[in-house]
């Protein structure tokens, strides 16, 4: 059900078209009219409109030539996820400028530093998003992925991918920081950075520690965006997430800041 009798209209800031449909279907054709009605074994509690949102592309191994957002209100992204940095030689860079030439593409990423892979790739993670950022411009938002195992905060890695973005790109740069996990600090000295930032905040908010819910009480409500990151992090019982469960995420972020789901919304 939705809030009342009213469904409410939702935007999913950050889910992978690509990815979802090989879960479900084993392969990488489906529309995104077939993800958004897709059963995947769980309702969503708080059911919704998606209306719009942004599908991310970041496989070197399988960009699109072409991306048809088939629904107003959507669009894309093209970038590397860090991952897969020993997958991008430099013909591969040629096809990521190539993407985001195509009219759908609006933003950059996801890119960024990623410590849960093998610590034989954290340079060359750095020295691709590096060279990615040559890409970036103002107006088109850069996602930004920042991951550390051994820290769930990202302290060190989001100090050094705040420091790389300071030497590469404009203070009016928009980014988007996917799936952010970080702390009042972190929130603090990226604003005081970046004005144009903002923070993405995935179901993984039902798993945050008292100093992360802190973080996300501080987060201004224009700079806020929810994310399924779908098929990533799915509800319980589901087979993948899709975009429809971007409810459930904003009824999980609107009970820690104290908010209602259509103010989060």
């Amino acid at each position: 059900m939705g809030i009342g009798n009213t469904i409410l209209k939702a935007w999913d800031s950050h889910f992978h078209l690509d990815c979802t449909s090989q879960t479900l279907f084993g392969n990488q054709e489906a529309s995104l009219v077939n993800i958004l009605a897709a059963e995947v074994g769980s309702m969503p509690k708080i059911k919704v409109e998606v209306v719009g949102g942004i599908m991310v592309y970041c496989d070197p191994e399988n960009y699109p030539t072409n991306i048809k957002c088939q629904r107003k209100g959507f669009g894309a992204a093209g970038g590397i996820h860090p991952k897969k940095a020993p997958l991008f030689p430099h013909t591969k860079f040629e096809e990521l400028r190539n993407l985001l030439r195509l009219k759908t593409v609006v933003a950059l990423g996801e890119i960024g530093r990623d410590r849960c892979a093998p610590a034989s790739t954290w340079k060359l993670q750095e020295e691709i998003f590096v060279k990615v950022l040559q890409l970036s411009m103002p107006i088109r938002p850069v996602f930004w992925h920042m991951r550390d195992a051994a820290d769930q905060n990202c302290g060190e890695v989001g100090a050094r991918c705040l420091q790389i973005m300071k030497a590469n790109v404009a203070p009016t740069q928009r980014i988007h920081l996917h799936c952010f996990t970080g702390t009042v600090e972190q929130v603090v000295s990226w604003l005081e950075t970046f004005p144009k930032c903002y923070f993405g905040v995935t179901g993984l908010v039902r798993e945050f520690d008292c100093f992360q819910k802190v973080a996300l009480r501080r987060i201004p409500r224009g700079h806020l965006l929810i994310e399924t990151d779908a098929p990533y992090i799915r509800p319980l019982q589901a087979s993948a997430s899709i975009p429809s469960f971007i409810g459930e995420v904003a009824l999980a972020v609107s009970r820690v800041r104290g908010e209602t789901v259509e103010e989060v919304l």
